[in-house]
């Protein structure tokens, strides 16, 4: 039982290395994107409410939330001090599931843009979200915790 415990890694980010987690990503995009349609505003700003929707959730989710439910017993403290990011892959860069985390945001950037025609208020305030997740999984930023923010055990 023991051994077992011992194999299982980091039970809060396993589960990204999924071959169906991509699929899961989409979709729930796509019926966040069906939720924002319900809501009596012009499509344009719809499609930059989901943008700014998933920029915020991914930002405290990946980005800002520390440790794993498991940290005292499995992985004795050890991830208490790193985000959610950076406990995926033991903290090692450029891995898939990383680049896919990556890349998942440029690429609703970029539709939410095509969406809008490039319509410049759009483009800045879309923009500046995407920077907002970007600079966030940069390589430089793993274990940085800029003006203290966001420090400590958690």
């Amino acid at each position: 039982m023991l051994t077992n415990a011992i194999t299982l890694g980091n039970k809060n980010v396993d589960f990204v290395h999924d071959k169906h987690i991509g699929l899961f990503y989409f979709l729930a995009i796509v019926i966040l994107r069906l939720l924002v349609y319900l809501l009596p505003i012009d499509g344009d700003t719809q499609w930059s409410l989901l943008h700014w929707i998933h920029t915020i959730f991914t930002f405290i989710t990946f980005h800002h939330s520390k440790g794993s439910p498991d940290d005292d017993l499995m992985g004795q403290g050890k991830y208490g001090y790193l985000t959610w990011r950076e406990q995926i892959d033991n903290g090692k860069q450029f891995t898939f599931e990383k680049n896919m985390l990556t890349i998942a945001p440029i690429v609703l950037f970029l539709l939410v843009c095509r969406t809008t025609a490039w319509d410049s208020k759009h483009l800045i305030i879309n923009f500046i979200g995407l920077m907002l997740v970007l600079i966030t999984k940069f390589p430089g930023m793993h274990r940085l915790r800029p003006f203290g923010w966001n420090e400590g055990y958690y």
